[in-house]
């Protein structure tokens, strides 16, 4: 099985239920190999099931480490904080543009009030004093 997305999860667990014997295939080694196989990079179900087999049968492949749920939450935690970080960095860098774009003069002074904590009507009322 390739582990991409989440939908893996749920699956190996059904299965493993079932008294299915489930591994694990390194989804960046399946696109090189896939690669590989034919020299084009098209991606097609087909393809993907070939290569996966191919790779099970020559024991590039891991089995699945149960974990405590509690691993999982706090995956799934650290998993999210990262995204929301990176939105975080994302919108933050997007204001210092509109500012740099929109007022041109104003924007190393909102950056100040950013960085030293310093509310913006202060700093405002700093630059209009000038």
């Amino acid at each position: 099985m390739e582990p991409t997305g989440h939908y893996w999860l749920s699956i190996s667990r059904w299965l493993s239920e079932k008294q299915f014997q489930v591994v694990l295939v390194n989804p960046h080694l399946v696109k090189k190999n896939k690669e590989k196989r034919d020299n084009t990079p098209s991606k097609s179900d087909k393809k993907d099931a070939l290569v996966i087999a191919d790779m099970v049968k020559n024991g590039y492949y891991s089995f699945i480490r149960s974990t405590p749920e509690a691993f999982e939450e706090l995956r799934v935690y650290l998993s999210n904080r990262d995204s929301v970080v990176t939105r975080l960095v994302s919108a933050k860098n997007q204001i210092h543009r509109w500012v740099d774009v929109v007022f041109l003069s104003c924007g190393k002074y909102l950056r100040t009030c950013c960085a030293g904590g310093h509310w913006p009507h202060y700093v405002f009322s700093q630059h209009l004093k000038n």
